[in-house]
């Protein structure tokens, strides 16, 4: 067992061997009803659970209009060209209340746009903030799930669009149809195409590591804490899926191939890689992280009681910008 271990896994146990997804079937009956000491020892044992279809149309509309307003429009943080931030690591350092209050996070997370578009993506923003922070239907069945596994207390720890680009951009497949046409010997063109396609623009693989590594790294002990790796496209070993070496069998390895709108739930302490995205098509995923408390930074380096991470409490009554909502 580790950080994860609590009272409901005496009365529970599975083979090593077991891994667990949800049926599809199951989540359409009711997400709430399915069997929570299932996901709680997947987390505690294996370090993952796979949720199949469990978004909904309408999310992953307003998730994918938003991915697109982040990706394209915004002044999200870039990190090697495949993680964007709705509010970027610098906005949140420049302007501390952003870091907690959910007013001005929201405010701000739709203000960071330059879109002709703006109503419609302010509302597929706060769409994803009512998701976010459990406001909505599928929202509140998830903090449920993600309250079972931390406990009572529920934060936004982080939030970002990973977006594996395609082997080929705009221009360079445009520049590739015509080099195609140009070219008499098909012999030729074949091995031009073969060398075009050897290698994506930018590597979009990611090594092994632990999600909150990052916090591991600037000296930080990093409180429990659960990633919601969210599908918006189908993904697979061809455009950047996830492998695990879960944590009761390291030795093994799990690769993830599911359809757009399925969710992983990731242990902070679970080691995971994705590979590089082969394919002609951009590869999406919306990935808040939740913790079981607020993430301060060490006090032996000078920032005594200053939050080394975004700290949205979930649960607690506050408006959206835009939204009119209050947390019930």
């Amino acid at each position: 067992m580790n950080q994860f271990e609590i009272s409901h896994f005496a009365c529970f146990k599975f083979s090593h061997q077991t891994i667990i997804f949800i049926e599809p079937h199951q989540v359409k009956k009711s997400k709430i009803q399915i069997e929570m000491e299932q996901i709680l020892t997947s987390i505690a044992e294996r370090g993952f659970v796979v949720l199949p279809s469990y978004l909904s149309a309408n999310d992953l509309a307003s998730l994918r209009k938003d991915c697109h307003r982040v990706t394209t429009t915004s002044t999200a943080h870039l990190r090697g060209d495949c993680i964007h931030e709705p509010v970027s690591t610098t906005e949140l350092q420049i302007t501390p209340l952003l870091r907690h209050s959910i007013q001005q996070y929201s405010s701000r997370r739709s203000q960071n746009n330059h879109n002709n578009d703006h109503h419609n993506d302010s509302k597929a923003s706060n769409n994803v903030v009512e998701l976010l922070l459990g406001y909505s239907n599928s929202g509140k069945q998830l903090h449920e799930i993600l309250h079972w596994i931390l406990g009572d207390q529920l934060y936004v720890l982080n939030e970002q669009y990973i977006v594996k680009p395609g082997v080929f951009s705009s221009s360079e497949r445009n520049n590739a149809k015509k080099e195609d046409q140009d070219q008499d010997d098909s012999g030729l063109r074949s091995r031009k195409r073969q060398k075009r396609t050897a290698k994506p623009i930018v590597s979009t693989a990611f090594k092994w590591h632990r999600d909150a590594d990052y916090l591991r790294l600037v000296g930080c002990t990093p409180e429990p804490s659960i990633s919601v790796w969210c599908c918006l496209d189908d993904v697979s070993v061809v455009n950047g899926t996830l492998t695990f070496a879960p944590l009761d069998e390291p030795n093994e390895r799990i690769v993830i191939t599911e359809k757009a709108g399925t969710i992983v739930l990731i242990s902070s302490e679970v080691l995971h890689k994705s590979s590089e995205n082969t394919s002609d098509k951009s590869r999406r995923i919306w990935m808040p992280q939740y913790s079981s408390s607020q993430q301060y930074w060490p006090k032996d380096i000078g920032k005594d009681n200053e939050l080394a991470a975004l700290a949205l409490k979930c649960g607690q009554e506050e408006v959206i910008a835009g939204g009119g909502r209050t947390c019930p």
